[in-house]
């Protein structure tokens, strides 16, 4: 199995929401949405880099990320 390494991340640059997520995190709920703009030094980017691209990412690349990260997810779970 490959170790994933979390990738570094420039405290002053800008990034991009590649895709919206949310969750809990000590108790609090947190959600951020496809496209938003944070700075590197932002909690969300330091804690799930996988989630964010340099704000200058063209779009094409942007979609490119997406369907990795969905093929890397797998299918979601049938309803019952």
């Amino acid at each position: 199995m490959a170790i994933k390494r979390k990738r570094i991340v420039d405290p002053d640059a800008y990034f991009v929401c590649i895709e919206s997520f949310g969750t809990n995190t000590d108790g609090e709920p947190i959600a951020c949405s496809r496209g938003t703009r944070l700075r590197g030094d932002h909690p969300y980017v330091q804690r799930w880099p996988q989630f964010f691209l340099p704000d200058s990412t063209p779009d094409d690349e942007l979609a490119a990320a997406r369907r990795e990260h969905y093929r890397q997810a797998g299918a979601p779970a049938p309803l019952t």
